[in-house]
Order: C-alpha cells, then structure tokens, then sequence
C-alpha cells in the first residue's frame, strides 16, 4: 500500500514489473478473469494474491481504451448459499453507501459492480496507484494515532484530538466526523482505526483520503448464516452534533435506495426498508440548542 517500497526483493519485483503489460487485463475479460482471480485469492495462490482485511478482496490492473486503472476487487462467495447471498448484498449496500458519501461532497473512492459466474465483484478505484506504476501516499488512522496519541477509540475523538493540535484540518476534521455518524446510521459496526487513510502533508500534518469500506457491516455473515441482528442506531451523537442532520439525511437515501435496489435479495431489502422507517423516526427526535 502506499508509495513506499521496503525490501531489496520488492524493490526488484516492482522495477522488474514495471516494464510488463502480462499483468493487465481488458474491460472484455474482465467476467472470465475475475472468477479465476478469486479462486486463486481464497487459495493463496500465487502467493500474496489476496488483499489484506476482513473481506476476501485481490487487487488487478485493467486496461479500459489504453487508460491504466488500478482497483482492489472484493468478492462474495457463490450467491446460492446462504453465506454469499448475504455477502453479494453487502457489497451492493456498500457501492451505494459510497457513491452517497460522494454526492454530499465527501471523497469518497469510486466503485462499480461485475457479476461473474455466481459471485458479484464490488471494484474499488485505488488511491494509492496511478497509471502502470505510479504511487501515491497514503497512511492508516491507526499508524497515526498509535504515533502521536496510542487512543485507538473512536473517529469523532480522533478527528477532535487532530483539529485541536493542528494536524488536520477543520474541513477534514468535520469530514471524518460525518463519516463516523454516517457509518452508524447505516448500521456499519467495523469503523476501525484500518478503515481511515490519510496522507502526510509535513512530518505531523495530514489530509483525509477518500472513504472506503463504508456498509451495513452489523449484518455480516457468521458462521455460514446470515443473521437479522436488530438495529439499534443512537438518537443523536452529540459528540458530532453538527454533522448529525446531513448524515442523518444521507442515512436515509442509503436505506431507501438500497431497499428497492432490485440486485439486493428480496429479504434484504426488507430489512434495509424497516431500518429505514427506523432512521426516518429519529427526524423527530432531540437536538441541542446552539
């Protein structure tokens, strides 16, 4: 990840990869290639073909028109068990989550669906590569808060804690904020220090990277069912009370078009329509006076 290279033997492999065009693939071979990429990620084969993280994700170079895109390719388990039904539909939930981040103005990385051979496959645009073998940096929340604070608690707190010392913005501070009411509106219960990229902007200033694995994550498969945990979002977040409406609102739309999104099983949807007459009742709920 990022754009430092440690090791004499990746330093080799990346100089020695840079020349090659054998690692890309077309638009065209993309429902044929994706399946193998995933049978070889599950099985560690060839080594290091699997993305770290909790999902089973692996990542692939694609040649669209002679445009170079680099993308992290997560992918369900074959969507006629119980297990990748429910995984196939969290990855739609989170190609909506984020396309919804977007739209009020928070980065947030680009994402499109392939269906291939009984899997859906949610490609991640990376923001860490740039063409054939350009880099960008980029640093976990977690790295920084061990470096400078050792909290690991909670976005809104770490947002604060850096606003306060100068080490981001206000802008991104409010950002980072949103994006943790937002998260627990749409019932997402893995907003860990991980799921934060930044970059270093001097040796102690850094600029929030665009939101990724952003999805209702309290319904993850367990043990190969697919529980219908209940969702108990909080009445206000006082410790983001200024972000509270928008997210509020953004929670909303997330649930409503994940509820008639015809791709998402018939069961799920229901759930996300009942959560969304949940968020929906939280409209009239308490606020503080400024």
């Amino acid at each position: 990840m990022g754009n430092l290279i440690i090791g004499q033997q990746s330093l080799d492999r990346y100089f020695s990869q840079s020349h090659e065009r054998s690692d890309l693939i077309t638009h065209d071979e993309l429902v044929t290639a994706y399946p193998t990429m995933a049978k070889n990620a599950m099985e560690g084969q060839p080594v290091g073909s699997s993305a770290g993280g909790e999902q089973p994700k692996f990542t692939v170079r694609v040649d669209r028109g002679g445009e170079i895109e680099n993308l992290l390719v997560k992918f369900s388990p074959p969507v006629h068990s119980v297990e990748g039904r429910r995984w196939a539909d969290l990855l739609i939930c989170e190609h909506i989550a984020l396309d919804i981040v977007g739209e009020v103005g928070i980065a947030a990385v680009k994402t499109s669906l392939v269906v291939a051979e009984d899997r859906v496959f949610l490609e991640v645009t990376r923001f860490d590569r740039v063409g054939r073998c350009g880099r960008l940096p980029m640093i976990s929340l977690r790295a920084i808060d061990n470096e400078f604070y050792g909290r690991q608690d909670n976005w809104v707190a770490a947002a604060d804690r850096m606003e306060a010392d100068g080490r981001l913005t206000s802008d991104d501070a409010r950002n980072l904020r949103w994006l943790w009411v937002f998260g627990d509106l749409i019932a997402n219960t893995d907003k860990h220090f991980g799921n934060v990229s930044l970059a270093s902007v001097s040796a102690d200033r850094f600029t929030l990277r665009p939101a990724y694995d952003m999805l209702p994550m309290l319904y993850r498969p367990m043990d190969g069912a697919a529980p219908e945990l209940t969702f108990k979002p909080p009445v206000f977040s006082t410790q983001a009370a200024n972000q509270w409406d928008s997210a509020l609102t953004a929670a909303a739309t997330f649930w409503e078009r994940a509820a008639a999104d015809n791709r998402i099983s018939e069961r799920f949807r229901q759930i996300c329509d009942d959560n969304l007459a949940i968020v929906r009742s939280l409209e009239k709920g308490p606020r503080l006076i400024p």
